[in-house]
C-alpha cells in the first residue's frame, strides 16, 4: 500500500511524520469512565490537532472524546523533546499530563466536532506547534490520494500504576503517539451507516503495519496530505484533509469530517 506520499523516501517520510506529531495533541477526559463489574475507573483518551484559528490557539477534536467533560476535566499530554527517537519508536521519554487553561469548549450541534480554546499564554506548556487556520487546510487530495493520522491507539497503552481507594481502583496509562498510513476509498455502492454522508465525510482505509491493531484512540486525530506544489523543493508540509470521527472495524475503514465541514464549524463558532 503507498503511503501519503508514495514517491518519497524514507528520510522524506520521516520529516512528514515529524511535522504531522508537532501538531497532535494526546487529550485526558478526566471525567474518565468506570468498570462497574471490577470497580475500575479509568481516565479516557483522545487524539486533537493544535491549531491557530483567528488568532486564538485551539484543540481541534471529535465532539465524543470530550464527551460531558467541563473546562476542569480536561488534561493534555505535551510532547517530549524536540525530534523522534525513530530506534525506540518514540518510546524511550514519558511525559506526565498537564493541566491547560481551556477558556472555553465549543461543541458542535451538526457534526462530531468541537474545539477546545486555550486562555492566551497556556499553549507554551503543550510543547507543540500550532497549524494555521484555514491556510493549511487542504482544498484537493494529492496524488494517490494518500493520507496519514498521528493517533493514540488504546491498544497500544500500558498500565503503568493502579491505586485503590476504598472499594474502587484507578489505573493511569501511558500512550504513544502513533501514526498509520491510508487511501482514501470511494465511497461504497452499498449503504454503511446512517453515521456516513459522502457529502460531508471521507472514508480512510485502515490498513495498520500491525494486522491485530485496532482504530480506537483515533478519535479526533487529524488527517494528514502532502503540499505537493508543482516545480518547488519538496519540503514537509502537511495538510489538514480532515478530522477522524469513527471507524467501521469490519470493514476496516475510518471515517474522517472533510476539511471543507470543518472550516464551516469553525467559522460559524469562533
Amino acid at each position: 500500500m503507498a503511503g501519503p506520499m508514495s514517491g518519497l523516501d524514507i528520510s522524506e517520510n520521516r520529516a512528514f511524520v515529524e511535522k504531522a506529531v508537532w501538531y497532535t495533541i494526546c487529550i485526558v477526559n478526566l471525567t474518565g469512565v468506570q468498570n462497574e463489574s471490577q470497580r475500575v475507573f479509568s481516565e479516557e483518551i483522545g487524539t486533537g490537532t493544535a491549531c491557530l484559528w483567528k488568532g486564538q490557539r485551539i484543540v481541534l477534536t471529535a465532539k465524543h472524546v470530550l464527551n460531558k467533560a467541563g473546562l476542569a476535566d480536561l488534561a493534555f499530554l505535551p510532547r517530549v523533546g524536540s525530534a523522534i527517537d525513530w530506534d525506540s519508536g518514540g518510546k524511550t521519554d514519558i511525559a506526565e499530563r498537564v493541566a491547560v487553561g481551556v477558556e472555553r469548549i465549543v461543541r458542535c450541534q451538526w457534526e462530531d466536532l468541537a474545539a477546545i480554546v486555550l486562555r492566551p499564554g497556556e499553549a507554551e506548556k503543550l510543547n507543540s506547534h500550532f497549524c494555521e487556520l484555514p491556510k493549511k487546510f487542504a482544498r484537493n487530495l494529492s496524488g494517490s490520494g494518500g493520507v496519514m493520522l498521528v493517533g493514540y491507539p488504546v491498544d497500544q497503552a500500558c498500565s503503568v500504576s493502579k491505586t485503590k481507594q476504598g472499594n474502587s481502583v484507578t489505573e493511569s496509562f501511558a500512550v504513544v503517539a502513533t501514526p498509520i498510513m491510508g487511501e482514501v476509498a470511494p465511497p461504497p455502492t452499498h449503504p454503511l451507516s446512517y453515521s456516513y454522508d459522502p457529502g460531508r465525510h471521507l472514508l480512510i482505509r485502515f490498513e495498520p503495519a500491525e494486522a491485530e491493531a485496532k482504530p480506537f484512540g483515533y478519535s479526533g486525530a487529524g488527517v494528514w496530505c502532502d503540499n505537493v506544489r508543482s516545480g518547488a523543493i519538496w519540503t514537509a508540509d502537511p495538510l489538514l484533509v480532515g478530522v477522524e470521527t469513527s471507524a467501521f472495524v469490519t470493514s476496516k475503514l475510518l471515517i474522517a469530517v472533510r476539511a471543507e465541514i470543518v472550516r464551516q464549524f469553525l467559522e460559524e463558532s469562533l
